[in-house]
């Protein structure tokens, strides 16, 4: 995966690329962008990491991150998505 510059100068990731970090159809993630559920944040690195971008994808309750060299290439890379969560009862004790 690469990350590119587009004419104006902000950066371009492929929506097929994207999608299979995802997991995702392509069309299900261009779906999803129509309809508004796509975030995505860019932070430029500072000092010692002057150079480098990382990118936030959050799609509904999935999220993906990279981090890329100013060549474009993906340096590090992680993906979440929601754990199922157990609710173990507990039986109250009630004193009168």
């Amino acid at each position: 995966m690469r990350l590119d510059l587009d004419e104006d100068g902000g950066w371009l990731i492929t929506p097929a690329e994207l999608a299979h970090k995802f997991g995702l159809e392509e069309w299900v993630l261009r779906r999803q962008a129509a309809l508004g559920c796509v975030e995505s944040r860019i932070a430029r690195g500072y000092g010692r990491y002057k150079g480098r971008s990382r990118v936030t994808i959050i799609v509904g309750k999935l999220g993906w991150q990279g981090t890329f060299a100013a060549s474009g290439e993906l340096l590090t890379e992680f993906r979440w998505e929601p754990q199922p969560v157990t609710i173990k009862k507990s039986k109250a004790l009630i004193s009168i």
